[in-house]
């Protein structure tokens, strides 16, 4: 899921820090599922808030970031056509395989219950072929929410 898609009123809070990746959360981002810490805000300074006594940020840095990057690059089309290369190589790479294809892993409960957005390299290589990354900035969105989702679910 990315910001455009958190318009959609019944999005699904993420249960786990987008920072440090454990429970006990109290602040969210009004435009993404993500979740974060009181404290690991303070030591991110680079988030924008809203009213700072409310448990709610204007956008967290990936929305805001990810929007601004959209707009930022004049030669995004080349450089997202690169991205096919890229897959190619991580694809290739033994050492990425076990994120290849995770449709077992999206069949088990306690995954289901802890991630918010169950995405693998596969799902990545087909957004790629189907050109729907409208910023370099999303594509390495999508590889962080693979290294969030294995954080909280192997810890």
């Amino acid at each position: 899921m990315n910001a455009d898609q958190s318009n959609n009123q019944t999005v699904r809070r993420d249960k786990f820090c987008w920072i440090c990746h454990k429970k006990y959360l109290k602040i969210s981002c009004a435009k993404c599922f993500r979740i974060f810490h009181d404290k690991c805000l303070k030591s991110a300074d680079n988030y924008r808030w809203g009213n700072k006594s409310e448990t709610k940020l204007a956008s967290c840095t990936v929305c805001t970031v990810e929007e601004t990057s959209k707009k930022a690059c004049d030669d995004k089309d080349r450089l997202l056509k690169l991205l096919k290369y890229i897959m190619i190589d991580i694809l290739d790479n033994p050492d990425f395989r076990v994120f290849k294809d995770l449709s077992a892993l999206k069949m088990e409960a306690k995954y289901c219950d802890d991630v918010v957005n169950p995405i693998d390299l596969d799902e990545i290589d087909r957004k790629i072929c189907r050109e729907l990354y409208d910023s370099l900035y999303a594509f390495l969105v999508d590889i962080d929410y693979i290294y969030h989702n294995c954080f909280v679910y192997y810890g």
